[in-house]
């Protein structure tokens, strides 16, 4: 399931990573993060400390891990930012920021994972669900080998529409897996760029915000394009390309997720708002695009599009959490969510009738 990819790919956001993080700050940050913090804060991170202590070595060291690689992550992640987003992140007190920026990582590894999900093979999909760490991480690790499998024929055929010369794709195809993957990136960058030189920028994205995007160092453009095509699977597609229909539930799938996904700004707005509430503040403003994706791209019978229409708040953000199971794990979505909306109907046709009839019996 999706759970089990997030737990592989961001570890687990393990409570000692946040606070080895900040015991890397100088001495007079800690102080004033500490006068910060209100009491049920304070009291978390005693927790976390106590933890940290009662720790072997070996985890210790782990955790420290995890904790430097966030620390990398969040640098990273807010150096892809617009310059307006970066500044009023910066601007946050430590503990808002910690949470904002691993709120933003956390966003990243759950589309990392639902971009990995198109690349399992229906009896992985079965496996994953049921396995335990030690067995996911070993369907993942085959996944990922595939994966690399296929980067030389990727990087060549990306190399052959940039039309290089044959002696580079002969170098791209001599290239160790490491250099290659850093190769590649940069192939994906200008690919990118001459597709959407041919093609034109989606709705919604500036010429001005691409360009940033296109300049950003290697890392930091990767993330930064990832986010865009969250909500623009076309961004520097080409057009002419026909996806199976397993990888267009994936990038509907995208599209759905990132609707329901806060925004940097509405994580600044109300940081310190859960998780949940946030993703279903953004389901609940972003109601129409997902009536209209499900509509087009989903090809619901009339009756369905009429019963999602006539959904309350409360069942339609259940129906969005619902569809983006049925897109990832299930071969025939469409029918799995006019089933859904079915029985919803004939529940709430046979309380009318019980209803009716406690009426009739007084």
């Amino acid at each position: 399931m999706l759970r089990a990819l997030l737990i592989v790919l961001i570890g687990s956001f393990s409570a000692a990573a946040p606070a080895l993080a900040e015991a890397e700050d100088t001495a007079d940050d800690r102080r004033a993060a500490w006068e910060k913090l209100d009491p049920e804060e304070r009291i978390a991170l005693r927790e976390r400390y106590e933890r940290l202590r009662a720790m072997s070595p070996e985890e210790r060291e782990r955790a420290l891990t995890l904790a430097r690689r966030m620390r990398r992550e969040a640098e990273a992640t807010l150096r892809s930012l617009e310059p307006a987003e970066r500044a009023e992140i910066e601007a946050l007190d430590p503990a808002e920021r910690g949470r904002v920026l691993r709120s933003l990582i956390a966003d990243r590894a759950r589309m990392m994972a639902t971009r990995l999900q198109a690349y399992l093979t229906d009896e992985e999909r079965a496996q994953l669900g049921r396995a335990d760490a030690i067995e996911r991480s070993r369907i993942l690790g085959r996944v990922r080998t595939r994966i690399m499998e296929q980067l030389p024929g990727k990087a060549r055929r990306t190399a052959e529409a940039l039309r290089l010369s044959p002696r580079e794709i002969e170098r791209l195809s001599s290239a160790d897996p490491e250099e290659l993957r850093a190769a590649m990136i940069g192939l994906a960058r200008r690919r990118a760029a001459q597709i959407t030189a041919k093609q034109g920028l989606p709705e919604g994205v500036t010429q001005a915000e691409w360009d940033r995007v296109l300049d950003l160092p290697d890392g930091q453009f990767v993330r930064a394009l990832q986010r865009l095509r969250a909500s623009h699977p076309e961004l520097g597609v080409p057009a002419r390309r026909v996806d199976r229909a397993r990888r267009r539930q994936s990038a509907l799938a995208s599209q759905l997720r990132s609707l329901g996904t806060p925004s940097t700004r509405d994580r600044l707005s109300a940081p310190e708002a859960s998780e949940r509430v946030q993703s279903r503040r953004a389901v609940l403003r972003n109601r129409a695009k997902i009536e209209g994706l499900v509509e087009r791209r989903m090809q619901l019978s009339a009756d369905a599009v009429l019963a999602v229409r006539g959904l309350g708040d409360d069942a339609f953000v259940s129906m969005h959490r619902r569809l983006l199971r049925t897109l990832v794990w299930e071969n025939d979505p469409r029918r799995s969510i006019e089933r859904w909306l079915e029985g919803r109907a004939e529940g709430a046709e046979a309380s009318d009738m019980e209803g009716r009839g406690r009426r009739r019996d007084r």
